[in-house]
């Protein structure tokens, strides 16, 4: 069973690294902190059933925006 505080990135479930494969180069070039919240945020919208695609490319595009702002 994987921990709660390990980061969905750092997970060595198959299921999550599956998801993302086609993905990493794109969620690579990310800081750890955004790269996860973009990982967070695409399977959330995953869930309420956007394509996978379309919710990492936007899970991608507000993370970025979620870390400018909170910089200040």
């Amino acid at each position: 069973m994987r921990s709660k505080n390990k980061s969905i990135t750092d997970s060595t479930d198959k299921g999550e690294e599956e998801i993302f494969e086609n993905f990493k180069i794109d969620l690579s070039g990310l800081k750890p902190g955004v790269r996860e919240k973009a990982t967070e945020l695409a399977k959330e919208m995953m869930k309420s059933g956007m394509p996978k695609e379309q919710a990492i490319t936007k899970g991608i595009q507000e993370a970025e925006t979620w870390f400018l702002e909170s910089q200040g």
